[in-house]
C-alpha cells in the first residue's frame, strides 16, 4: 500500500462514519447528496442530469427531486432556454447541509498531517506544493470551503500553492 493510499484510507475510516452520522441526521439518502453535490459543482441541473447522475430512471428522479423540493434542498424552476424543461438549484439550506462535508474532511487530513513530526512536514512541503500546482483547480464551491477551513496547514506550508 503506498503513502497516499494509506494517507486517504486513514481519512475516509473518519470521514465514512461521519458521513453515516450526518445523512441519519438529516434522513438523507445517498443518491440525493450525490444530486446536491453534482448541484453545487456543476450548476442548475435538468432532472435528465440528475437522473444520469445517480442512476435512476427519469420518473424515479423525478420523484427524488419532489422530495428534495419538499425538504427545502432544492429548487425547481422553468427553464428560461425551455419552458418545458425544469432547473434545479440548491436553496440555501441545500448549500449549507454540503458545506461541512468537504470541512470535516479537509480537518482530518489537517489531524493527521499536524501529526506527523516536523522534519517530516518539511520533507513534504515542497513535493505536496508541486502536486498542488499540478493539480486542476477544485470547483469554486469546494474550493472556498478548503481554503476557509485550514488555516493553520496552509500556515504550515504543507500543500500550499
Amino acid at each position: 500500500m503506498n503513502a497516499l493510499h494509506r494517507l486517504h484510507a486513514s481519512v475516509m475510516a473518519e470521514v465514512i462514519p461521519h458521513l453515516a452520522r450526518f445523512l441519519k441526521g438529516q434522513e438523507l439518502p445517498v443518491q440525493h447528496l450525490v444530486a446536491m453535490f453534482k448541484i453545487l459543482v456543476d450548476g442548475p441541473q435538468s432532472v435528465a442530469a440528475i437522473a444520469t447522475e445517480v442512476g435512476l430512471t427519469q420518473t424515479a428522479a423525478s420523484r427524488m427531486v419532489d422530495k428534495m423540493v419538499r425538504a427545502g434542498l432544492v429548487d425547481r424552476t422553468e427553464n428560461p432556454d425551455d419552458r418545458r424543461r425544469k432547473r434545479l438549484t440548491l436553496t440555501k439550506k441545500g448549500e449549507t447541509l454540503l458545506e461541512e462535508l468537504p470541512v470535516v474532511t479537509i480537518r482530518v487530513y489537517e489531524d493527521i498531517l499536524s501529526a506527523l513530526p516536523g522534519d517530516v512536514i518539511a520533507d513534504l512541503s515542497a513535493p505536496l506544493a508541486a502536486l498542488c500546482r499540478a493539480l486542476p483547480e477544485p470547483p469554486r464551491p469546494l474550493r472556498a470551503a478548503r481554503d476557509d477551513a485550514v488555516p493553520a496547514m496552509a500556515s504550515g506550508g504543507v500543500g500550499d500553492r
